[in-house]
């Protein structure tokens, strides 16, 4: 299980998520998944692919995206989410070939093992961000500004639906990336472990990418979970302000009442 945030800025696609995981037969978890993998074209272009989700079905389709990737050319924005088709396609008639049941129980089976891919390169200068889930098996070109997959998604949309990010750059997104996953993992125990990140650039006219550096993510980290301390803190602080200023406003009325419910 998971969450995996990616933001559109000025500059350049951040990419933030946690890295548990956790096996659905025997529910043991860990938190040391690495979730964000660089996937590099035939032309040189880079992008990076979060997958969320059942790992092992996930872990799969990025091998095959990663071999396909070497025989692709970004000659047009959907030409890497193509390949993501295709992978997940040949991912899928592997799966046929073993499992003997009926159309029915099969896609069930897919639904089971469901697992969610996003992908995010730039394309002629454009940032680009596709989703797909594994048992519909198509991705999704995103057109707004952020998007989110995993368990923790609506939650992460939530949260992202309440900062504006328009005039956001890298480090902006990348900051913001890691405090709604970091926001996210002390509400959903199904999120954990270390938050990671990665950056997506435009460069030359190509798609340059990197993954986070641990100690700056850690860092970074540290001063998220100190500014939510301090801000649950001015929260607590300003609510008993404002309870007891509405307290006493109502303490007025119903003195001012009471007198002239005596008076008369």
């Amino acid at each position: 299980m998971t969450v995996i945030v990616g933001i559109k800025c000025t500059d350049a696609i951040a990419l933030a998520c946690d890295s548990r995981t956790s096996d659905p037969a025997t529910g043991v978890g860990k938190d040391n998944a690495r979730k964000l993998h660089i996937i590099e074209c035939a032309d040189g272009n880079k992008a990076v692919i979060g997958e969320a989700g059942n790992d092992t079905f996930s872990a799969r389709a990025i091998e095959i995206v990663k071999a396909k990737a070497k025989e692709v050319k970004l000659t047009h924005y959907r030409a890497l989410a193509d390949a993501v088709d295709s992978a997940v396609s040949e991912l899928k008639d592997m799966v046929r070939k073993q499992y003997k049941g009926s159309a029915e129980e099969l896609q069930r089976y897919f639904m089971e093992f469901d697992f969610a891919l996003i992908i995010a390169h730039y394309f002629d200068e454009t940032p680009e961000i596709f989703t797909l889930d594994f048992s519909v098996g198509v991705t999704k070109r995103h057109n707004q500004k952020s998007v989110s997959i995993g368990c923790g998604g609506l939650l992460a949309d939530f949260l992202l639906a309440q900062i504006s990010v328009d005039d956001f750059d890298g480090a902006h997104g990348i900051g913001t990336g890691i405090y709604i996953v970091e926001e996210i993992k002390t509400y959903d125990i199904r999120c954990g472990g270390q938050t990671r990140s990665a950056l997506i650039l435009p460069q030359n006219g190509s798609s340059k990418a990197t993954l986070d550096r641990q100690e700056w993510s850690e860092e970074t980290t540290t001063y998220i979970k100190k500014f939510q301390e301090r801000k649950h803190a001015e929260w607590k602080k300003d609510m008993r302000r404002i309870i007891h200023k509405l307290a006493a406003r109502r303490t007025k009325r119903m003195n001012r009442r009471a007198a002239q419910a005596e008076s008369s």
